[in-house]
């Protein structure tokens, strides 16, 4: 990589901590205070992101890349490791979370009515989280079947899932991250089963 691609990349990683140090702080996010504190001109903020939302937006990403990493062989293992990751990371930074939720609401309040548009709303990493756990199941569930199952996985984790645990159930951290992890195995267990069912 040239010198000069690194240095927009630490650049862009230093506006995306400011802005993930803000948010914790429970301060609005505006690009003037990014820039204040990655010690940057505002100028120098909207070549990278053009909205607040945009930063909340891409907060999480840099940290895709390891929960995918050193990943067991089999699905149960792969998506046991990966809800523990991702509990491990939101549960220990809530506001940024709960911050990313609350933007992605506000910006589907704005969109609703724009029938016609596709409106991005969320990243899709834990969609391709999810899909990469269960890679190893590509040559046994037909694709129906294990887009199904994919598609159930990422409602039992993740920051609604988080949010419905410790706000509608109350539950403890540990009991939320149990909930999770049960949830997953149950539901790739009745997606075996009802394969091996059918193909009988």
């Amino acid at each position: 990589m040239a010198e000069r691609e690194k240095q927009k990349l630490r650049t862009r990683r230093a506006l995306l901590e400011a802005a993930r140090e803000i948010v914790q702080a429970g301060r609005p996010l505006t690009i003037a205070e990014v820039a204040d504190r990655a010690e940057v001109g505002t100028s120098t903020v909207y070549r990278y992101f053009s909205t607040p939302q945009q930063l909340i937006a891409e907060m999480p990403l840099p940290l895709a890349d390891d929960f995918l990493a050193d990943l067991p062989e089999d699905p149960a293992g792969r998506l046991q490791t990966i809800i523990d990751r991702v509990c491990d990371m939101q549960f220990g930074d809530q506001t940024v979370w709960r911050t990313a939720m609350m933007m992605s609401q506000q910006r589907w309040l704005e969109n609703f009515d724009r029938a016609e548009e596709a409106v991005p709303l969320r990243p899709r990493a834990r969609v391709e989280m999810t899909r990469t756990a269960l890679e190893p199941l590509s040559d046994v569930l037909p694709p129906a079947a294990l887009h199904r199952l994919t598609m159930a996985i990422l409602v039992v984790y993740g920051t609604e899932a988080m949010i419905s645990a410790f706000d509608v159930g109350t539950l403890s951290p540990a009991e939320a991250r149990d909930v999770m992890q049960w949830s997953a195995r149950a539901l790739l267990d009745a997606a075996l089963a009802e394969h091996a069912a059918m193909s009988r």
